[in-house]
This record gives structure tokens, sequence and C-alpha cells, in this order.
């Protein structure tokens, strides 16, 4: 679960203030994530990007299309066709509802999600930083 997070913001001229961020989230387990979203890149770069590292391994994905895996002396390069994986998302949902199966992403995930977005624009506005406050369950 996301512990707190620590956002700034670039706010332009007619620009929203979250359009355009830096932020760091602190985990219950210790770790660390930073953010960046930009709405005011050029259309001619890729997206999306997202790099992981942990435990001597790294992982970086591009635009969803190129995906580089390496860790301990070893390293494969994977290259497909660009899949968010939104239509998968939908799908998986709905057999889960028509199966009576438990969501595939739990209640409480997505839960915390909300909770941590809400404390991102918060802290963009505060210039402080936010903590995240699980939910009780029956509250």
């Amino acid at each position: 679960p996301v512990k707190s997070v620590y956002a700034r913001s670039a706010p332009l001229l007619g620009e929203r203030l979250e359009e355009n961020i830096c932020a760091t989230l602190e985990f219950a387990g210790g770790s660390v994530a930073t953010l960046n979203y930009n709405a005011v890149g050029s259309p001619s770069v890729p997206k999306e990007y997202l790099e992981g590292f942990g435990d001597g391994k790294a992982a970086i994905l591009d635009d969803f299309r190129r995906l580089q895996l390496a860790g301990h002396g070893r390293e494969e390069k994977i290259s497909c066709r660009q899949d968010k994986g939104h239509a998968e998302e939908i799908r998986q949902f709905v057999t889960s509802i028509l199966e009576g199966r438990q969501c595939p992403v739990p209640f409480g995930d997505a839960v915390m999600t909300t909770l941590a977005t809400f404390a991102l624009v918060d802290s963009c506005r505060t210039g402080e930083p936010v903590a995240v406050v699980p939910v009780q369950e029956g509250s």
C-alpha cells in the first residue's frame, strides 16, 4: 500500500495544475517510486516509459512496445505491437462477474489507488507531503 505522496506541479499559463507533475510515492514495505506525468511533451515522442529496479534486476517498458529485462548477467529484449491491456482488463472484469469469481483487481487495491491519487492532487496544491490513510473495512 502507498504510505505517503509528495508531488509538485509545473503549472503553465492556461494549463491545469494536475497536467504536469512529478511525484514521489513511499510504500508501506519501504519501496519508493517516482512518477512524472506531463501533458506538454511532443506527440512525436513515445508517451509511456516505465523503469523498475530491485534485487539486482531491471525492467524497462517503452511505450508498451518494447520490453527490456536484465539481471544477474542475463538480458532479454521483447518487441510487440502496442497493447496497454485495456481490452483484457475489461474482459477479465466481465468474466469475473459472469462466473461469480473475485474481481481481478481487489476492491481494496482500487480504493488505495484512488486515495493515493487524491493525496497526489492535495500535495500538488499544498506543496507538502500527504499521508495516505487506508480506509478500514466497514467504514
